[in-house]
């Protein structure tokens, strides 16, 4: 009878109630010899360590079911010697088997975080036996660690055994397994399917491209499930799609993207360190801060919110709280690279330049395709004034991650620091190749205006950045073209330009310099001595300001710059 109830507590969810009867059942039962008894005492021990492992009690709930596996081996045992098996009671078909128990003290193991020991319970079960969920914890084991070939075994076992486990087929994908035969596995598994499988198949091809680091065509292909396909306003897709966007360097699409998720579902959690990045790219300071308080109200238990607020701390100058709070989602997920990330450039903001290149080399260890890591590193060298070590970086993210216009500027940038000026037209050469990829890329905007300023280029800089503004506003191309009509003595509409500019980000200390400079200077339309000593130090300031060139403005303003 209190075995009967004590399935009851478990089925109706009372973890306590379950606790309490099988604590007091298994003291009555480890005095009985009897083998019917110590077949129930078994299911007590697994039943008490299922209430403990529910209430968080780890290390308790694992001793407990090490105590039911050590009673199985001696049941095994025993019956080798020759022992009768047993004649009633609970027979071996009710008894909780013993890759089920292993597979709980992996969770337990987890739980306490020793890896190796949840790595060697799961090991301990024979591959023949081993379900698919066993496989796939394997599996992201393997992955982690970096034992691919291992990982790629267990993935697709898994696959073998549920073809429509997609995270296995995500695995595969990212360890370099070709969407062919990714697709193969998939799709034969469900071969005798009546459905119309071929969303699934644009899918798995979407992903598919991220193997070449193709992640334009990744996202067109997502987008396209989303505005033709089954697929409209899929959450999971569109954050795909997202973070495929992001990773591409196109920060206005993605952004759009994760606010459609946003409006959708308002609790997604997901993703949004990566949103809140584009949100303090472009300093939206109040965005930020109201993403953070939202996300800390869904959940405090996952990396993302701690990201969100970090970013938003080191948007307002908190550096050190940002540099905590990154850790803090560190160390919730050892694998999370946007905390690290992150966290690299708060210690960068906070001068402490040996310390950044430590994070920024971690984080290119755990995600080599990610552009953030190799600029992080790029801008620390240049802040130390190692520009050969800059220049290297740079070519090494090129050679990684393909010309594509992030890395081109990126490159560009180290290129136009040379105090020699020797390498100035291979930088702008460069921008003009990463502007023939993307014409509205801001990053190869702002910096080839950069090199036009400081070669006193004042015409071609103002032509350059009046197309731009055609199409897109941002405060740091009005003031830049503010500086540009500044040195040509347009200083009405370098006045209007630098005025746009603070109204746009009043943040902008140095629009703000030049707003008040040209005010200064064309106070008074009655030219005196001083006011010609005023035109000439206005030249002279703006010349200053042309010389620093984006490299600083790179560094300095990674969280206020806007883009695209």
């Amino acid at each position: 009878m209190f075995f009967d109830q004590l399935r009851i507590l478990q089925r109706e969810g009372l973890p306590g109630s379950t606790e309490l009867l099988a604590c007091f059942l298994t003291s009555i039962n480890e005095s009985c010899p009897s083998t019917e008894d110590q077949t129930m005492l078994h299911e007590l021990y697994i039943a008490q360590a299922d209430s403990m492992y529910e209430n968080g009690v780890y290390k308790q709930a694992e001793g407990l079911y090490q105590k039911a596996l050590q009673m199985q081996l001696q049941k095994a045992s025993s019956r080798a010697r020759g022992s009768k098996s047993d004649s009633n009671g609970c027979l071996d078909k009710d008894i909780t088997s013993d890759i089920v128990v292993k597979y709980k003290v992996y969770l337990c193991n987890i739980g306490l975080d020793r890896k190796d020991e949840a790595k060697t319970t799961l090991e301990s079960i024979p591959a023949k036996q081993r379900t698919a969920k066993v496989n796939m914890a394997l599996a992201k084991i393997y992955h982690k660690e970096g034992s691919e070939r291992c990982a790629i075994t267990s993935y697709k076992e898994v696959l073998r055994q549920c073809p429509l486990a997609l995270e296995a087929a995500l695995g595969l994908l990212n360890l370099g397994v070709t969407g062919a035969e990714v697709a193969s596995l998939v799709m034969n598994g469900i071969s005798d399917s009546q459905e119309n499988l071929e969303w699934l198949s644009q899918w798995i091809k979407a992903h598919a491209f991220t193997t070449t680091k193709d992640y334009t065509k990744a996202a067109d292909t997502l987008a396209s499930l989303d505005t033709k396909g089954p697929l409209r306003n899929n959450t999971i897709t569109l954050l795909s799609m997202a973070e495929f966007q992001f990773l591409a360097g196109n920060y206005t699409n993605a952004k759009n993207t994760y606010q459609r998720v946003r409006v959708l579902d308002s609790l997604v959690v997901k993703g949004m360190d990566m949103y809140s990045w584009i949100l303090a790219k472009e300093n939206n300071v109040k965005e930020l801060e109201k993403l953070a308080n939202s996300l800390m109200q869904v959940t405090d238990k996952r990396p993302e919110p701690w990201i969100v607020m970090a970013q938003y701390c080191i948007a307002t100058k908190r550096c050190t709280r940002a540099i905590y709070l990154a850790q803090k989602a560190y160390t919730l997920d050892n694998y999370n690279v946007q905390a690290v990330i992150v966290k690299g450039f708060a210690l960068m903001e906070l001068n402490k330049i040996q310390e950044a290149i430590n994070h920024f080399r971690e984080a290119f260890r755990l995600a080599p395709h990610r552009f953030e890591p190799h600029q992080g590193l790029v801008d620390c060298y240049i802040v130390a004034g190692k520009l050969r070590e800059a220049f290297t970086t740079a070519k090494n993210c090129v050679k990684t991650l393909g010309a594509v216009p992030q890395t081109l500027t990126v490159l560009a940038v180290v290129l136009a620091k040379d105090p020699t000026g020797s390498t100035h037209e291979k930088a702008k050469a460069l921008m003009d190749k990463a502007l023939s990829i993307d014409p509205y890329y801001l990053q190869a905007v702002y910096v080839k205006a950069d090199i036009m300023i400081q070669n006193q280029d004042y015409d071609e800089a103002i032509e350059l950045l009046r197309n731009q503004l055609i199409h897109q506003s941002t405060g740091q191309l009005h003031r830049k073209l503010g500086d540009c009509l500044a040195a040509t003595n347009d200083f009405q509409n370098s006045l209007d330009q630098y005025k746009i500019a603070v109204s746009m980000d009043a943040n902008d200390s140095k629009a703000q310099e030049g707003l008040e400079r040209v005010e200064k200077a064309s106070s008074s339309l009655d030219m005196s001595p001083t006011d010609e000593d005023d035109f000439e130090q206005l030249g002279d300031s703006v010349d200053e300001m042309s010389g620093e060139i984006s490299g600083s403005e790179w560094v300095n303003n990674q969280f206020s710059m806007s883009s695209r």
